[in-house]
Protein backbone atom coordinates (compact mmCIF):
# COMPACT_ATOMS: atom_id res chain seq x y z
CA UNK A 1 0.00 0.00 0.00
CA UNK A 2 1.28 3.97 -1.11
CA UNK A 3 0.03 6.75 0.79
CA UNK A 4 0.54 10.09 0.00
CA UNK A 5 1.23 12.35 3.19
CA UNK A 6 0.91 16.08 2.92
CA UNK A 7 1.51 19.01 5.35
CA UNK A 8 3.12 16.59 8.33
CA UNK A 9 6.19 17.79 10.37
CA UNK A 10 9.69 15.74 10.84
CA UNK A 11 8.19 13.89 13.18
CA UNK A 12 5.40 11.88 10.75
CA UNK A 13 8.09 9.50 9.91
CA UNK A 14 8.88 8.21 13.46
CA UNK A 15 5.25 7.47 14.57
CA UNK A 16 5.17 5.78 10.65
CA UNK A 17 7.49 3.42 11.01
CA UNK A 18 6.48 3.00 14.67
CA UNK A 19 2.69 1.92 13.66
CA UNK A 20 3.44 0.34 10.04
CA UNK A 21 7.00 -0.62 10.43
CA UNK A 22 7.67 -1.84 6.23
CA UNK A 23 4.04 -2.33 5.66
CA UNK A 24 3.16 0.27 4.44
CA UNK A 25 5.03 2.92 1.58
CA UNK A 26 4.87 6.51 2.78
CA UNK A 27 5.72 9.58 0.29
CA UNK A 28 6.08 12.39 2.47
CA UNK A 29 5.39 16.03 0.85
CA UNK A 30 5.02 18.43 3.77
CA UNK A 31 4.74 21.71 2.54
CA UNK A 32 4.74 21.94 -1.50
CA UNK A 33 1.37 21.53 -3.15
CA UNK A 34 3.78 21.31 -6.77
CA UNK A 35 5.62 17.93 -5.11
CA UNK A 36 1.78 16.42 -4.11
CA UNK A 37 0.81 17.06 -7.27
CA UNK A 38 4.00 15.66 -9.65
CA UNK A 39 3.75 12.38 -7.11
CA UNK A 40 0.38 12.24 -8.04
CA UNK A 41 0.93 12.64 -11.66
CA UNK A 42 4.07 10.02 -11.02
CA UNK A 43 2.65 7.36 -8.33
CA UNK A 44 -0.60 5.77 -8.04
CA UNK A 45 -1.41 6.25 -4.36
CA UNK A 46 -4.07 3.96 -2.22
CA UNK A 47 -4.86 6.75 -0.33
CA UNK A 48 -3.88 10.53 0.74
CA UNK A 49 -3.42 11.65 4.17
CA UNK A 50 -3.51 15.65 4.36
CA UNK A 51 -2.36 17.91 8.09
CA UNK A 52 -5.22 20.68 8.17
CA UNK A 53 -3.56 22.17 11.00
CA UNK A 54 -0.47 23.13 9.27
CA UNK A 55 -0.35 26.64 8.54
CA UNK A 56 1.53 26.62 5.28
CA UNK A 57 -0.84 24.19 2.59
CA UNK A 58 -4.08 24.77 1.67
CA UNK A 59 -5.56 21.23 2.14
CA UNK A 60 -8.95 22.06 0.13
CA UNK A 61 -6.77 23.49 -3.06
CA UNK A 62 -4.76 19.74 -2.90
CA UNK A 63 -8.17 17.60 -2.56
CA UNK A 64 -10.16 19.92 -5.50
CA UNK A 65 -7.15 19.21 -7.60
CA UNK A 66 -7.41 15.44 -7.02
CA UNK A 67 -11.14 15.23 -7.38
CA UNK A 68 -11.38 17.06 -11.04
CA UNK A 69 -7.46 16.84 -12.58
CA UNK A 70 -6.69 13.48 -14.31
CA UNK A 71 -3.41 12.39 -12.78
CA UNK A 72 -1.63 10.10 -14.75
CA UNK A 73 -0.67 8.17 -11.80
CA UNK A 74 -3.39 8.55 -9.51
CA UNK A 75 -7.02 8.12 -10.18
CA UNK A 76 -9.41 10.73 -9.19
CA UNK A 77 -11.69 8.01 -6.38
CA UNK A 78 -8.67 8.12 -4.62
CA UNK A 79 -9.56 8.41 -0.60
CA UNK A 80 -8.44 11.17 1.09
CA UNK A 81 -8.37 11.63 4.80
CA UNK A 82 -7.73 14.72 6.99
CA UNK A 83 -6.20 15.17 10.33
CA UNK A 84 -7.58 17.96 12.18
CA UNK A 85 -7.94 19.66 15.53
CA UNK A 86 -10.42 21.76 14.21
CA UNK A 87 -13.84 21.16 15.32
CA UNK A 88 -15.78 24.61 13.43
CA UNK A 89 -18.44 22.84 11.14
CA UNK A 90 -18.02 25.47 8.64
CA UNK A 91 -14.66 24.43 7.83
CA UNK A 92 -15.12 20.64 8.11
CA UNK A 93 -17.96 21.17 5.92
CA UNK A 94 -15.57 22.92 3.05
CA UNK A 95 -13.72 19.88 3.43
CA UNK A 96 -16.90 17.68 2.27
CA UNK A 97 -17.77 19.58 -0.46
CA UNK A 98 -14.51 19.46 -1.83
CA UNK A 99 -14.44 15.59 -1.76
CA UNK A 100 -12.95 14.58 1.79
CA UNK A 101 -14.06 11.10 2.59
CA UNK A 102 -13.01 10.95 6.36
CA UNK A 103 -11.64 13.28 9.17
CA UNK A 104 -9.54 12.20 12.08
CA UNK A 105 -8.63 13.66 15.32
CA UNK A 106 -5.06 15.27 15.65
CA UNK A 107 -2.54 15.02 16.74
CA UNK A 108 -1.83 11.58 16.47
CA UNK A 109 -2.00 8.65 18.67
CA UNK A 110 -2.24 4.69 17.86
CA UNK A 111 -5.74 4.47 17.50
CA UNK A 112 -6.23 7.31 14.95
CA UNK A 113 -2.85 5.84 12.99
CA UNK A 114 -5.15 2.38 12.93
CA UNK A 115 -7.96 4.05 11.97
CA UNK A 116 -6.34 5.57 9.15
CA UNK A 117 -5.02 2.44 7.80
CA UNK A 118 -7.99 0.34 8.44
CA UNK A 119 -9.82 2.47 6.44
CA UNK A 120 -7.71 2.37 3.88
CA UNK A 121 -7.33 -0.97 3.50
CA UNK A 122 -11.20 -1.54 3.41
CA UNK A 123 -11.45 0.09 0.36
CA UNK A 124 -14.71 2.62 1.53
CA UNK A 125 -13.29 5.65 0.34
CA UNK A 126 -13.20 4.67 -3.20
CA UNK A 127 -16.36 4.55 -3.30
CA UNK A 128 -17.30 7.49 -1.24
CA UNK A 129 -15.64 9.90 -3.14
CA UNK A 130 -17.94 9.38 -5.93
CA UNK A 131 -21.17 10.40 -3.68
CA UNK A 132 -19.99 14.57 -4.33
CA UNK A 133 -21.61 15.63 -7.61
CA UNK A 134 -22.31 19.09 -7.20
CA UNK A 135 -19.83 21.85 -8.36
CA UNK A 136 -20.87 24.67 -6.12
CA UNK A 137 -21.26 24.90 -3.14
CA UNK A 138 -23.97 27.79 -1.69
CA UNK A 139 -24.63 26.85 1.64
CA UNK A 140 -20.58 27.26 1.98
CA UNK A 141 -21.06 30.76 0.32
CA UNK A 142 -23.58 31.91 2.36
CA UNK A 143 -21.79 30.93 5.43
CA UNK A 144 -18.68 32.61 4.44
CA UNK A 145 -19.85 36.11 3.58
CA UNK A 146 -23.42 35.78 5.94
CA UNK A 147 -25.24 36.46 3.12
CA UNK A 148 -28.64 35.92 1.73
CA UNK A 149 -30.17 34.44 -1.10
CA UNK A 150 -30.64 37.91 -3.03
CA UNK A 151 -26.65 38.25 -2.56
CA UNK A 152 -25.83 35.05 -3.46
CA UNK A 153 -28.25 35.31 -6.69
CA UNK A 154 -25.86 38.65 -7.83
CA UNK A 155 -22.97 36.58 -7.16
CA UNK A 156 -23.74 34.01 -9.55
CA UNK A 157 -25.22 36.39 -12.18
CA UNK A 158 -21.93 38.20 -12.07
CA UNK A 159 -20.21 34.69 -12.73
CA UNK A 160 -21.96 34.06 -15.55
CA UNK A 161 -21.28 37.63 -17.26
CA UNK A 162 -17.76 37.28 -16.68
CA UNK A 163 -16.78 33.68 -16.48
CA UNK A 164 -16.96 33.38 -20.80
CA UNK A 165 -14.87 36.34 -21.16
CA UNK A 166 -12.25 35.24 -19.17
CA UNK A 167 -12.10 32.10 -20.44
CA UNK A 168 -12.07 33.00 -23.94
CA UNK A 169 -8.99 35.56 -22.95
CA UNK A 170 -7.58 32.67 -21.68
CA UNK A 171 -7.03 30.54 -24.23
CA UNK A 172 -6.21 33.59 -26.55
CA UNK A 173 -3.11 33.99 -23.89
CA UNK A 174 -2.59 30.35 -23.99
CA UNK A 175 -2.66 30.43 -28.14
CA UNK A 176 0.02 32.88 -28.10
CA UNK A 177 2.07 31.89 -25.46
CA UNK A 178 1.00 34.80 -23.36
CA UNK A 179 2.33 33.82 -20.04
CA UNK A 180 1.58 36.94 -17.79
CA UNK A 181 -2.02 36.81 -19.61
CA UNK A 182 -2.63 33.62 -18.85
CA UNK A 183 -1.58 34.41 -15.20
CA UNK A 184 -3.98 36.79 -14.83
CA UNK A 185 -6.82 35.41 -16.28
CA UNK A 186 -6.31 32.62 -14.30
CA UNK A 187 -6.19 34.38 -11.02
CA UNK A 188 -9.22 35.85 -12.23
CA UNK A 189 -11.48 32.49 -12.69
CA UNK A 190 -9.48 31.71 -9.54
CA UNK A 191 -11.16 34.83 -7.86
CA UNK A 192 -14.78 34.67 -9.45
CA UNK A 193 -14.76 30.42 -9.04
CA UNK A 194 -14.06 31.02 -4.84
CA UNK A 195 -16.96 33.62 -5.29
CA UNK A 196 -19.31 31.19 -5.82
CA UNK A 197 -17.82 28.13 -3.94
CA UNK A 198 -16.47 26.46 -6.95
CA UNK A 199 -13.85 24.66 -4.99
CA UNK A 200 -12.73 22.57 -8.52
CA UNK A 201 -13.02 25.30 -10.77
CA UNK A 202 -10.99 27.19 -8.08
CA UNK A 203 -7.98 24.71 -8.03
CA UNK A 204 -7.84 24.44 -11.27
CA UNK A 205 -7.40 27.55 -12.20
CA UNK A 206 -4.93 27.88 -9.07
CA UNK A 207 -2.55 25.46 -10.75
CA UNK A 208 -3.00 26.74 -14.29
CA UNK A 209 -2.23 30.42 -12.20
CA UNK A 210 1.07 29.04 -11.27
CA UNK A 211 1.81 26.93 -14.22
CA UNK A 212 1.93 30.03 -15.88
CA UNK A 213 4.13 31.91 -13.52
CA UNK A 214 6.63 29.28 -13.55
CA UNK A 215 6.77 29.51 -17.27
CA UNK A 216 5.46 25.91 -17.61
CA UNK A 217 3.14 26.91 -20.94
CA UNK A 218 2.85 22.91 -21.94
CA UNK A 219 1.60 22.67 -18.66
CA UNK A 220 -0.66 25.39 -19.20
CA UNK A 221 -2.34 24.23 -22.43
CA UNK A 222 -2.39 20.45 -20.96
CA UNK A 223 -4.75 21.49 -18.60
CA UNK A 224 -7.41 24.24 -20.05
CA UNK A 225 -9.39 21.42 -21.16
CA UNK A 226 -9.89 20.28 -17.45
CA UNK A 227 -10.63 23.94 -16.76
CA UNK A 228 -13.55 24.11 -19.61
CA UNK A 229 -15.29 21.15 -18.74
CA UNK A 230 -15.20 22.30 -15.20
CA UNK A 231 -16.26 25.98 -16.42
CA UNK A 232 -19.26 24.64 -18.22
CA UNK A 233 -20.33 22.14 -15.41
CA UNK A 234 -20.46 25.46 -12.82
CA UNK A 235 -22.46 27.23 -15.45
CA UNK A 236 -25.13 24.72 -15.78
CA UNK A 237 -25.55 24.00 -12.06
CA UNK A 238 -25.71 27.99 -11.86
CA UNK A 239 -28.12 28.47 -13.88
CA UNK A 240 -30.04 25.51 -12.85
CA UNK A 241 -29.83 27.33 -9.03
CA UNK A 242 -30.90 30.70 -10.43
CA UNK A 243 -34.15 29.23 -12.26
CA UNK A 244 -34.87 27.34 -8.87
CA UNK A 245 -35.06 30.09 -6.73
Amino acid sequence: MRLLVYGFGENLPTLLEKYFGGSVEFYLSPDGLTEALAALERFSFDGIVIDNDNPDIDGIDLVALVRNVRFAGTGSNVPVIVATSDQDESALHEYRQSGVDKFVTAPFDETAMTDILNYFRSGNGAEAATVNNHHVDPEAVKARLECDDDFLVDLWETFLEEAPLLREGLAMAIAVADQSGAERRAHSIKGIAGNVGADGLRAISFEIEKSAREGDMKRVAELFPELELSLDYVIEEIMALIASR
